[in-house]
């Protein structure tokens, strides 16, 4: 039975540790991985491309929280996608929406080849893609437990962490070279190719298809994912956490050019360095977690929560560049270990007809607060000065420990457990 949201079970038998590359085993998953990874790389590119080009032509920290906030702000039609995920072919949905944000992305390249390019270009495109991620996201959250066995789904999400922060240390190294070297277009253009790479290892892996559901309204849809919701406090706090996350963690990487030039007195493309600082902490604990933990473990997030909120404070006071690194290397550790763990707690928590309404809530928590957070950081060291930014880390870092430690603490007050489904709950049809 629930009790407060959450079946009161004894706690699960844990069992043996898995392979570290297990998942990679399975041919789809290992193609997916591949091709995901070469857009990631081409994605950060992108971004570390047009955050440099936007702080070099404006020296304003608002304008970069703007773009941020450009490619989050449509995350409200993640709720529809997650809708889609539930009624169609997730692959199909994913191999048209990166066909569409490889166009936006050529665009985009065409005008810095141009030398046309400006700031309002880069906005424009920004929320261009940022509503097909949107559309698109939820499948593919929805779309791993259909390549890969329960058993190795924590695994999966751990490696496809690992693939994503390898990229976001490649990706601003190779962008770097690219940009001094070469300009923006050549970053840009090799985002439109790389979507258009995954579009391809898209349509020739053998995926297993999304049964066709009748079609159903959008409100009626959501409804029934707010009603499995409602019974799963454990769930809600997750996804609470995932929110926090990114609210007071993730918007600190969008001031990074100005910290870097503004604080550490270096060229603001040096930022690109400590985003590779963040993949590499990243990494690392994307593989801790896929070769130590089969079973996921959500309320460990809050440890890993409070040493992320503590790095995070120490880069206001980090006098040098070689201590900001150190403290990057800890902030990707801690910031992937938890979103790895909050995104396995949910996927083994939910029934496959409701995957991708429920991922939807949590990706779209996660993805809001990013541009929100963003927003309000750059509307903030702004009105300070953008050589105050420092203490942008310091004021989130500091709420950042409020905000878990009052999630602990209700968890605790409301004894709330969290609780897996079977293979068997997994897969039940939708009533």
């Amino acid at each position: 039975m629930f009790r407060n949201g959450s079946r009161m079970t004894e706690p699960s038998v844990p069992q043996p540790r898995a392979s570290m590359f297990a998942a990679l085993a399975n041919p789809s998953f290992a193609a997916l991985w591949a091709g995901t990874f070469l857009s990631n790389v081409g994605s950060w590119m992108h971004v570390t491309a047009s955050r440099v080009f936007v702080y070099d032509i404006t020296s304003n920290a608002l304008l970069l929280g703007l773009d941020a906030f450009a490619s989050g702000a449509p995350m409200l039609l993640m709720l529809w996608g997650g809708v889609l995920a539930d009624r169609f072919d997730r692959r199909k949905i994913l191999i048209i929406g990166n066909a569409l944000a490889a166009l936006n992305v050529a665009i985009l390249a065409t005008l810095a080849f141009m030398d046309a390019v400006e700031v309002w270009h880069i906005l424009t495109i920004s929320l261009f893609n940022g509503v097909i991620n949107a559309l698109i996201s939820p499948a593919n959250q929805a779309l791993m437990p259909d390549l890969v066995d329960r058993s190795n789904l924590s695994n999966a999400i751990a490696l496809n962490s690992v693939q994503f922060n390898v990229a976001r240390v490649v990706g601003p190294a190779m962008a770097g070279v690219a940009y001094f070297w070469l300009g923006a277009g050549w970053c840009f253009a090799t985002n439109a190719v790389s979507f258009l790479a995954l579009a391809v290892v898209l349509m020739t892996a053998a995926i297993k298809p999304t049964k066709p559901r009748e079609p159903e309204r959008l409100l009626p849809s959501l409804k029934k994912g707010l009603a499995f919701l409602d019974k799963r406090l454990d769930i809600k706090l997750i996804i609470g956490m995932a929110f926090f996350t990114a609210l007071l963690a993730a918007p600190m990487q969008s001031m990074l050019p100005a910290y870097v030039k503004e604080v550490l007195d270096r060229p603001a493309e040096h930022y690109t360095y400590l985003v590779s600082a963040f993949g590499i902490g990243a990494v690392v604990g994307g593989l801790l977690l896929a070769a130590r933990e089969r079973d996921p473990q959500p309320w460990k997030a809050g440890l890993s929560l409070t040493a992320l909120a503590v790095a995070e404070i120490g880069l206001c006071v980090a006098g040098n560049f070689p201590m900001a690194l150190i403290l990057m290397v800890i902030v990707g550790m801690m910031q992937i270990g938890t979103m790895v763990r909050l995104g396995s707690a949910t996927q083994h928590a939910v029934p496959g007809h409701l995957r991708g309404r429920i991922m939807s809530f949590q990706t779209l928590a996660f993805r809001l607060g990013m541009p929100i957070g963003s927003l309000v950081a750059g509307g903030i060291t702004a009105a300070m000065g953008e050589a105050h930014v420092a203490r942008i880390f310091l004021i989130y870092g500091s709420l950042l420990l409020v905000a878990i430690s009052a999630i602990m603490l209700l968890r605790r007050r409301w004894q709330v457990h969290y609780v897996a489904i079977t293979d068997e709950e997994a897969e039940l049809p939708e009533e």
